[in-house]
């Protein structure tokens, strides 16, 4: 013969899966802010070195021709080169150094939204 369910054990019930799903976006919400962080620091070095990383990173990829301009490079016998175009140069730093400020305001804002998500999700579970 059937029993009869209560309403407290129905409470009982889904408050243990309500339980659960908090735990699982307490995961959820670690991971996000976890690469959240990691967009954050990745993109202040990127601010930070965009100098260091113009010059080794982007003359391989592009070639020193295509970063200043063809007449604006002088080829020494050597091997090596001369540029006369700095204003090309800055534009490139100034590019890689916006694009590490976009990344890392990109993680902090993952941060942010992960922690606002979560407050609201506690608060809504605990006023159950």
């Amino acid at each position: 013969m059937p029993r009869a369910i209560t309403v407290f054990q129905i409470k009982v019930v889904l408050r243990s899966l309500l339980r659960r799903e908090v735990a699982s976006n307490d995961m959820t919400f670690a991971l996000q802010k976890f690469i959240g962080w990691l967009f954050t620091i990745g993109g202040v070095l990127v601010a930070v070195f965009s100098h260091q990383i113009v010059f080794p990173g982007l003359e391989c990829l592009l070639g020193i021709e295509a970063i200043v301009g063809r007449e604006n490079v002088t080829h020494l016998p050597e091997g090596g080169y001369l540029f006369s175009n700095p204003g090309a140069m800055m534009r490139w730093i100034s590019i890689v150094f916006a694009t590490g400020l976009a990344i890392a305001f990109a993680g902090l804002f993952m941060i942010f939204r992960a922690r606002q998500k979560n407050r609201k999700l506690h608060d809504h579970f605990s006023n159950a």
